[in-house]
């Protein structure tokens, strides 16, 4: 009897490492918090973009996923010529989303804050990264959902 519970639970544990979590799964989610306020800004483009898709949660226990990331800022004189010319990101983050364990990863991707028209007129920053990253965030649930 002792052997047949074994073998039930190697089954078992193999058929649930062939099915790890999916994007399709995740609808409840929580933003790690991130240096620069990154985290803040993810949550309002989340609000703006996927308000019908993914709920926001202020307990990890009660998340299906955790988005993690973190982001880095140029400063000083050559970060402000940069942005004015469009020359390179001056702002770039990484948004990962993995399951509520942390242990696997479901979905990353990066962003930027450049601009390539009208650079001068168009703010930057972490507000603009969180804005494409939560866009490709809200692309690949999309894809997800129609699979």
């Amino acid at each position: 009897m002792l052997k047949f519970g074994a073998a039930l639970l190697l089954l078992t544990s193999a058929l649930c490492a062939q099915n790890p979590p999916s994007l399709r799964a995740v609808h409840k989610v929580f933003v790690d918090p991130m240096a620069h306020d990154l985290d803040k800004y993810i949550r309002e483009e989340i609000i703006k973009q996927m308000k019908e898709r993914i709920v926001i949660v202020v307990d990890k226990n009660d998340a299906d996923a955790i988005l993690t990331g973190i982001d880095e800022e140029e400063r000083g004189a050559g970060a402000k010529t940069s942005r004015y010319f469009g020359l390179h990101d001056v702002a770039t983050g990484t948004l990962s989303l993995v399951d509520k364990e942390g242990k696997i990863l479901l979905w990353s991707d990066d962003a930027g804050d450049k601009s390539t028209m009208f650079t001068a007129l168009k703010k930057g920053g972490q507000r603009k990264v969180a804005k494409r990253l939560v866009g490709k965030f809200r692309k690949a649930m999309m894809k997800a959902d129609y699979k």
